[in-house]
């Protein structure tokens, strides 16, 4: 579990909020982790995804 202790760490530092973050441990440990994705990869995607739906979010409303 010090992966996800790290990855929440990270995740904080790159400015998500405490919800998006728990997405964002939740999507590891259901995805990157099964697909033996590293920690620096993953924290990538889930910065990508995060800012795509602010972005959509924002276009939207």
């Amino acid at each position: 579990m010090e992966e996800v202790q790290q990855l929440e760490k990270i995740l904080r530092e790159k400015g998500l909020t405490e919800e998006q973050v728990k997405a964002g441990v939740k999507y590891y440990l259901n995805f990157c982790k099964r697909h033996d994705l590293n920690l620096a990869k993953s924290v990538k995607m889930i910065v990508q995804m995060v800012k795509g739906m602010r972005e959509y979010y924002e276009k939207t409303s």
